[in-house]
């Protein structure tokens, strides 16, 4: 279902129905999809290469949110 929910904002924002989602290999393993246009989807290598600096960003942003969780309840 989160595909599906994905597709939505890249045809709102761009006003195109011709994406790709796609399941982007992550360097850890994670889940995720990314919406591509036709000629990204047909070069993997190069989509992972976009993809691995946006995984690296959302690690960094998983590591602060519990940082800052933990220390919210320790106080």
């Amino acid at each position: 279902m989160r595909r599906e929910y994905l597709a939505l904002p890249a045809v709102l924002i761009t006003g195109r129905k011709d994406h790709l989602a796609v399941l982007p290999a992550s360097p850890d393993g994670a889940p995720g999809w990314a919406v591509v246009e036709h000629d990204m989807a047909q070069d993997p290598k190069g989509s992972d290469d976009r993809c691995a600096p946006i995984a690296a960003a959302a690690r960094d942003s998983a590591r602060s949110g519990a940082a800052f969780e933990q220390a919210w309840r320790a106080s």
